[in-house]
C-alpha cells in the first residue's frame, strides 16, 4: 500500500473509550478528591507514580479529559488546566522563562477579570527572568538548599515598574497574584509529565518552579514521575544515596498517587488489539500465525504497554523485511527476545550452527553441541540456560532440546523445513541476516511451485538453475528433495520427467558419506517418491527408458514394489548388452556390482558367458577392481573376505584364477601373507595388490577344501 505505515504508534490515551487498562475508575476517584480539595486554596501537589512504560501519560490524558467534564456548581471553583512540557526546553533558563510565559499567556486571555490580573504580574515575574536569565551570579539567600533567589524590588524599579505606589517585595507580588488566583474562584490545574526523562539540573529547576516560583494559590501540581528514577537522579544534590533523594521528593509532592496495577488480562486484550492491527496493515495472508502468537502471549511475560508496543514494533520491521521466508511466530518471539534481553538474543545470533555436532544430518538447531548421552542441556544450551535463566522457558520454545527424553524419538527436521522454523538449520540465518542471499527464499521456491503447477519447462529450466548459483546448494538441493516428496501426483509425474530429461541442471558437484551427488540423490529422491504413490509400471517403464544406465541402476535400486523393480531390471540387462565395452572395465561405476548381481539372477549362464567371452588380458585385473571397497569416493582398499565371497557368488572364480595365470603369471611370483593385513582399516590398495589378496582368498579356500 502506498504510504502505508507498518509501525504501530507509540501513543497514550486521550479518552475512556481507549481505555483498555482500566484506569479511568481510578481516575474519577481521583477527580472526586480534587472536586472535595476545590475549597481550599493552598497550593497541591500531586505525583502519579509509576515505572517507565506503565501508562503515566494515558492516566494524565484521562484525569485532564474528565476534569474538563465538570461545571461550576456555585461552591466548587471552575477549573483551568495548564499542560506544560519540560522536555520541549533545552536548559534551566529556557524552561523557567517557558512555564511563565506559558501560564501568564494562558490568563491573560480569560474573560475573568481576576484572572487576567494574575497573568499580568504573572508577566512581570516573565519578564524579570528575561532580566537577570538566571544568573547564579546574583547574591541570594538560600532556600532549600540552593543559591537562587530573587531581589524583585531592584529589577522591577530599573524595569520602571510599579505597584500603584504599594512598596515592592517578593511578598507583595506574590500576595497579588495569590488573592488575583482566589478572586477569580477557578483552580489552575498544572500538568506536567515525564519528569524522570529530564537530567538532574533540569528536575532540580522544576522543583523549584514547584515550590519556589510558582507556589501560588490555587495552582495543583499534576506530575507524573518515576520515583526511582527522579530519586537516582537528584539524590547527589541532598545527600548521599536514593533515600535521600526520596525524602526530598517528599518535601515537593504533597500526595503520592501510585498507577494502578495493569492487570495480565488487560496487557493481553491491549497485544490482541495491536497484533491484530499489524496484521492487517501487513497483509501477509498468514492469519493463524498472527492468532498464534495472540495465544502465545499467555506463556511469557510482558512488563507494560510500552514494551509491548517495542516488540511489536521491531517484529512489524523483520517481518516486512523477511515476513515470507520465515515462521512468523518464530520471527515475532525472536524479536520479544531482542527488545527484552539483547545480550542473550546477540548470543544466540552469534551462534556457529556449524559447531553442533550432526547438524547438518539432522537439519535441528537446539544447542546441545557437545556429546551428551543423558538427553541433558550441554554446550552452548547449558550455556544460554546458565547465564540468562529468565529465557529458559523461550528458548524450550523456540529451540527444543532434541536429545532423546526417553522418548525414542527426536523432532522432525523435515517438518521445521517446511514450516520455516528457526530451529531448522536451512532458515536459522534468516531470522538475523534479514536477506535469503546464498540462503533458500521461500519466495522464490513459490515461483518454482507455480512453474511446475503451469508446467513451463523452460522457465522452470532457468529457475532452477538460478537457484542453485544463488543459493546454498546443499540447502537447495535438500529444498527440491522435500518439494518432490510433497506434490500431489499430477505434479509428481510432471517434475519427475522434467528432471530426468534436464537431470544435467542439477550440479553434478558434492558427494554424500555414502558417494551420491547431487543429482543421484535427486533420482533416488524420484524413485522413493513414485513408489510410495503407486505409480503405474507402464510410466516408470517409459521413464526408465529416458535415463542413462548409471541412473537407472540407482533408480531401480530404491523400488520396493516387486513387480515393478523386476521389470526395471530388465530394462537394466537389455540396456547392459547394448553397451560397447564391458561394463565392469570402468570399476569406478559404482553400480557395476549391482548389475552383475541383477544379470547372474536373472540369468546366470547369459551372464557367465559374457564374462568369460569379455574377458582379456587387459582387463581381468579391472574385473577384480570392482569388488574392494571404494572408501570415501578417493582409493580402493583390500579385497576382503567378504568381498571375495560376494565375487564368488556371481563369478566361477576358478576360471579368473586360471586366466591370472595365463595373463599375469608374474603375480604368482609374489607372495603376500594375508594376516599382515589390516582388513579393517580404509588404506589404499593398489590394483595389483588386489589380484594378490584375491589370488591369496583362492588359494586359502583350496588348501582348507582338502
Amino acid at each position: 500500500m502506498a504510504n502505508q505505515s507498518y509501525i504501530i504508534p507509540e501513543l497514550p490515551i486521550n479518552s475512556e473509550d481507549e481505555d483498555v487498562f482500566n484506569f479511568s475508575p481510578y481516575v474519577k476517584k481521583i477527580d472526586k478528591i480534587l472536586q472535595a480539595n476545590s475549597i481550599n486554596s493552598d497550593p497541591l501537589t500531586i505525583g502519579i507514580y509509576g515505572k517507565w512504560g506503565e501508562g503515566k501519560t494515558s492516566f494524565l490524558n484521562l484525569l485532564a479529559t474528565h476534569l474538563s467534564e465538570f461545571k461550576d456548581d456555585g461552591t466548587s471553583k471552575r477549573i483551568l488546566k495548564y499542560h506544560f512540557n519540560p522536555w520541549r526546553y533545552s536548559g534551566e533558563d529556557e524552561m523557567l522563562l517557558a512555564f511563565f510565559e506559558g501560564l501568564s499567556n494562558m490568563l491573560s486571555i480569560q474573560t475573568n477579570s481576576s484572572l487576567q490580573k494574575a497573568g499580568k504580574f504573572i508577566k512581570k515575574i516573565s519578564k524579570y527572568f528575561k532580566a537577570i536569565k538566571i544568573s547564579s551570579s546574583v547574591g541570594i539567600p538560600k532556600f532549600l538548599g540552593t543559591k537562587v533567589t530573587f531581589e524583585l524590588n531592584e529589577i522591577l524599579k530599573a524595569m520602571g515598574e510599579d505597584l500603584e505606589g504599594k512598596p515592592i517585595s517578593p511578598e507583595v507580588l506574590n500576595k497579588v497574584i495569590d488573592d488575583a488566583l482566589c478572586e477569580s474562584k477557578y483552580k489552575i490545574v498544572i500538568f506536567i509529565d515525564d519528569i524522570d526523562r529530564l537530567d538532574k539540573d533540569e528536575i532540580y529547576t522544576l522543583f523549584k518552579i514547584i515550590k519556589l516560583n510558582a507556589n501560588f494559590r490555587n495552582l495543583v501540581y499534576l506530575i507524573a514521575l518515576d520515583p526511582e528514577q527522579v530519586s537516582k537522579a537528584i539524590h547527589h544534590r541532598y545527600g548521599t544515596d536514593k533515600l535521600d533523594g526520596k525524602l526530598f521528593i517528599e518535601k515537593i509532592i504533597n500526595i503520592p498517587i501510585i498507577l494502578p496495577r495493569i492487570e495480565k488480562e488487560d496487557l493481553q486484550l491491549f497485544f490482541d488489539k495491536k497484533i491484530s492491527d499489524l496484521n492487517r496493515l501487513l497483509s501477509l495472508n498468514k492469519d493463524n500465525d498472527f492468532k498464534e502468537i495472540a495465544f502465545e502471549f499467555r506463556r511469557f511475560n510482558f512488563n507494560n504497554p510500552r514494551e509491548i508496543i517495542r516488540v511489536i514494533n521491531s517484529f512489524a520491521i523483520s517481518a516486512c523485511a523477511i515476513g515470507e521466508e520465515v515462521n512468523l511466530r518464530d520471527l515475532f518471539w525472536i524479536e520479544y527476545l531482542k527488545i527484552t534481553n539483547e545480550t542473550c538474543y546477540n548470543d544466540i545470533k552469534n551462534y556457529n550452527e556449524e559447531t553442533q555436532i550432526f547438524t547438518e544430518m539432522s537439519g535441528v538447531i537446539d544447542f546441545n553441541d557437545e556429546i551428551n548421552t543423558q538427553g541433558k542441556p550441554n554446550g552452548f544450551r547449558k550455556h544460554l540456560i546458565n547465564t540468562y535463566p529468565e529465557i529458559e522457558s523461550i528458548l524450550n520454545h523456540l529451540f527444543p532440546n532434541n536429545n532423546f527424553q526417553g522418548t525414542g524419538s527426536k523432532i522432525d527436521s523435515k517438518t521445521l523445513e517446511k514450516e520455516l522454523r528457526i530451529n531448522s538449520s536451512d532458515h536459522f540465518e534468516k531470522f538475523f541476516s534479514y536477506h535469503t542471499f546464498r540462503k533458500i527464499s521461500e519466495t522464490n521456491f513459490k515461483i518454482i511451485k507455480n512453474l511446475i503447477a503451469e508446467e513451463k519447462e523452460d522457465d522452470l529450466k532457468t529457475a532452477i538453475v538460478n537457484l542453485f548459483a544463488r543459493h546454498a546448494e546443499y540447502k537447495t538441493l535438500y529444498k527440491i528433495e522435500n518439494l518432490i516428496e510433497e506434490l500431489d501426483v499430477d505434479k509428481l509425474l510432471f517434475l519427475s520427467h522434467f528432471l530426468i530429461l534436464n537431470i544435467n541442471i542439477i550440479p553434478e558437484i558434492g558427494e554424500d558419506m555414502f558417494g551420491r551427488s547431487f543429482r543421484i540423490r535427486i533420482i533416488e529422491k524420484i524413485a522413493i517418491t513414485l513408489n510410495d504413490n503407486d505409480i503405474s509400471k507402464d510410466y516408470l517403464i517409459d521413464l526408465a527408458e529416458e535415463m542413462t544406465l548409471f541412473n537407472l541402476c540407482y533408480f531401480t535400486r530404491k523400488f520396493t514394489v516387486q513387480n515393478v523393480r523386476n521389470e526395471l531390471q530388465e530394462v537394466i540387462v537389455r540396456r547392459i548388452k547394448l553397451e560397447k565395452k564391458p561394463f565392469y572395465e570402468e570399476p569406478l561405476n559404482a553400480p557395476n556390482k549391482m548389475i552383475m548381481q541383477i544379470w547372474n539372477n536373472k540369468n546366470s549362464a547369459e551372464f557367465d558367458r559374457f564374462i568369460k567371452d569379455t574377458l582379456q588380458n587387459d582387463n581381468i585385473l579391472l574385473l577384480i577392481r570392482n569388488f574392494p571397497v571404494y572408501w570415501n569416493n578417493t582409493f580402493f582398499g583390500a579385497l576382503t573376505k567378504s568381498n571375495y565371497d560376494f565375487m564368488k557368488s556371481i563369478i566361477d572364480v576358478d576360471y579368473i584364477y586360471e586366466k591370472l595365470k595365463e595373463y599375469h603369471a608374474e603375480l604368482f611370483d609374489k607372495h603376500i601373507d594375508i594376516s599382515d593385513i589390516d582388513f579393517q582399516e580404509s588404506t589404499s590398495h593398489t590394483i595389483e595388490e588386489n589380484a594378490l589378496q584375491f589370488i591369496n582368498w583362492h588359494n586359502i579356500e583350496k588348501s582348507t577344501s582338502f
